[in-house]
């Protein structure tokens, strides 16, 4: 499911994200090892903010996204009104 923070299975509440995910790839344990080759280390910030936000702590990729969505939904509305009034005030002049 998409989940959100304060599920009984995570220990998580309002201000903490609670860890779902205990396995050997998480990230607080160590030191993340880089790419060997330079090809690889040039581009390796790119693919390590995809890889924690979209695989390891995914949860937070979708907290933006219904942030956005959230956002989107109670914007749209007074834009649409506000585009209504400027052709209306076009007709009036």
């Amino acid at each position: 499911g998409i989940g959100y923070p304060g599920q009984k299975h995570s220990a998580g509440a309002i201000t903490a994200l609670g860890r779902i995910y205990y396995g050997p790839g998480r990230y607080d344990y160590g030191r993340v090892q880089p790419p060997k080759g330079w090809f690889a280390n040039y581009f390796w910030g790119f693919w390590e903010f995809g890889h924690l936000l979209f695989v390891a702590d995914r949860w937070i990729a979708i907290r933006m996204f219904r942030h956005v969505a959230a956002i989107l939904v109670c914007f749209v509305p007074f834009w649409v009104q506000m585009q209504w009034n400027v052709q209306m005030w076009e007709g009036f002049k």
